[in-house]
């Protein structure tokens, strides 16, 4: 077996398995794999969206002080991100992605309230 080419996964479930070939990507946990520095060259948003990274989780985020200002910047931040992900081969699953809106009204409360989501999209897909 070669380190980066000739690779298989197999997945068991039960008395059933499959194997499929790797085609992209090194293995998970050796001294090439750390998505850091694979990720280290992401772009950064050139609407003023900021960028988090925790493993192989991506989050943008934006701080406004008007609620119609933030969607047209989140928006096309995730379409520059998008495009980056397609060039490096990196999938999104928009299963497991969320769109959050959050407000914080210190006239209120101290407690910051989960708002609606926003209407965002990647590849075309709604973001939930």
């Amino acid at each position: 077996m070669h380190y980066l080419t000739e690779r298989h996964f197999i997945f068991k479930h039960e008395n059933t398995h499959s194997s499929r070939r790797i085609r992209a990507g090194v293995p998970q946990g050796s001294a090439l794999s750390p998505y850091s520095v694979y990720t280290n060259d992401i772009l950064r948003s050139s609407s003023g969206v900021q960028l988090a990274l925790f493993a192989d989780n991506t989050a943008l985020y934006l701080r406004d002080q008007t609620e119609r200002n933030i969607c047209p910047h989140l928006q096309k931040a995730v379409e520059e991100l998008a495009r980056w992900f397609q060039i490096w081969r990196i999938e999104v699953n928009v299963e497991k992605s969320a769109a959050m809106s959050f407000i914080y009204r210190k006239d209120r409360s101290p407690i910051v309230f989960a708002r609606g989501t926003p209407s965002l999209r990647v590849y075309s897909a709604p973001i939930p």
